[in-house]
């Protein structure tokens, strides 16, 4: 068989709103919507330098409500580029993209082939000389309640078989239950590939003899959706045998940092806590970025109000963009925060906080407990030149106040549901 690559994507999601961020910035949703476009250009690009025979787009291109005419002649200009390359593009629609909605008011060239909404539909790689089959189905309305991929028919025989789909496997609960189906199910179904959309990470449910791959969306919309974004590049051999690359392409990153804030007396001290670790995670992220959105969660004993917290989140915004990576704080959290706490005040109360405020001061006054417990921290410390060095740079006394305010600080967070 005759070795060559293709390109998977899927929820790109273009024109997102961004509406949250939006009602805080305006111009900053502006401005991701322009790093989505510049992520999928990247995608382009990717395809062109990889001399990609094809680029598989499984549902969720963009969304409904927002389509602006930038984003339409983008696309259109994008897949002209493909064009002129000789590289096809297969697009399955979603849930955000619905036939009816794909067709709407966008002039795709020719080398784009757009699945069917009511039966399965299979285009050939090359068509003179077919190598591959690409057997897709679109969505033709918002919500897919039924299995589609029970109505994929048996592959092609001696083709390297793709089929493509908008689904959720196995009922992921994280996501709307749209075209149903399961995992062995679609390896039962055949295909060499199933190159899948809907689900905004990346997943590889399956390698061998199927390879069942969701490749997450090209850029994160929301704080949940952290960490690199991008597409799958597939790598198919002489015997039909497929490696996997990962290539990132978003521009921009959601992260979740969490923040030790008991040293912090006042919103100064905190701005200036949060702009250091914003600095280092600006340090350390990769230079295709240009620019991180941050939820801060503050732990330990906090100083603050939530009137200076606020003040140091706008203060922080205002900062944003004063270097070439923004990080820019998507909120503050202080659920895991507890005020200062007199532990002098626990020492008559009637809780678990109270018992153990009692009890370290039991064994603060037993010689014979103290002696233990050096033994016992000796023991985890490791050779004893080694033990011996460590517990000199902190004596037992001051390890035992550090041990008490982490403990009651942790009966005093309230519990997560």
């Amino acid at each position: 068989m005759k070795p060559f690559t293709f390109v998977h994507t899927a929820d790109c999601h273009l024109d997102t709103p961004f509406a949250g961020i939006g009602r805080e910035d305006p111009a900053l949703a502006t401005r991701l919507r322009e790093m989505q476009r510049a992520a999928f250009d990247d995608l382009i690009q990717l395809c062109i330098g990889r001399e990609a025979a094809f680029l598989i787009i499984a549902g969720d291109l963009y969304d409904v409500q927002e389509r602006s005419l930038t984003t339409r002649v983008r696309l259109r200009d994008a897949f002209r580029r493909l064009d002129a390359a000789g590289i096809r593009v297969f697009l399955a629609t979603g849930n955000h993209d619905n036939l009816a909605e794909t067709q709407r008011g966008l002039d795709f060239p020719a080398n784009v082939r757009i699945f069917s909404a009511e039966r399965p539909e299979t285009f050939f790689w090359p068509e003179d000389r077919p190598v591959a089959s690409i057997t897709g189905m679109s969505y033709a309305r918002r919500e897919v309640e039924e299995n589609l991929a029970a109505l994929f028919p048996s592959p092609s025989e001696n083709l390297f078989s793709i089929a493509v789909l908008h689904c959720n496997v196995d009922g992921d609960p994280a996501h709307d239950n749209y075209a149903p189906c399961r995992r062995d199910e679609l390896v039962r179904a055949g295909y060499n590939y199933w190159t899948l959309g809907h689900v905004h990470e990346r997943r590889i449910l399956a390698k061998r003899p199927t390879t069942v791959v969701y490749p997450g969306c090209i850029q994160g919309r929301q704080i949940k959706e952290t960490g690199d974004k991008g597409a799958t590049v597939a790598v198919v051999n002489q015997q039909g045998r497929v490696r996997l690359e990962f290539s990132p392409l978003n521009r921009m990153e959601w992260a979740e940092a969490e923040v030790d804030a008991s040293e912090v007396e006042s919103e100064e001290e905190l701005a200036e806590l949060l702009r250091a670790r914003a600095e280092n995670l600006s340090a350390k992220a990769s230079p295709r970025l240009e620019g991180l959105i941050v939820r801060w969660r503050l732990v330990g004993s906090l100083a603050c109000d939530q009137v200076a917290v606020r003040n140091v989140l706008q203060m922080l915004r205002q900062e944003a963009f004063d270097r070439r990576l923004f990080s820019w704080p998507e909120s503050i959290d202080t659920s895991r925060a507890v005020p200062p706490i007199d532990l002098n005040e626990l020492v008559a109360d009637e809780s678990p906080r109270g018992d153990l405020v009692r009890r370290v001061e039991q064994i603060r006054n037993d010689p014979a407990a103290l002696d233990n417990l050096k033994g016992l921290l000796l023991e985890k410390a490791g050779p004893p030149e080694l033990a011996s060095e460590k517990t000199a740079k902190m004596p037992l006394d001051e390890i035992l106040d550090k041990a008490l305010r982490v403990g009651v600080e942790l009966l005093s967070r309230p519990r997560e549901r």
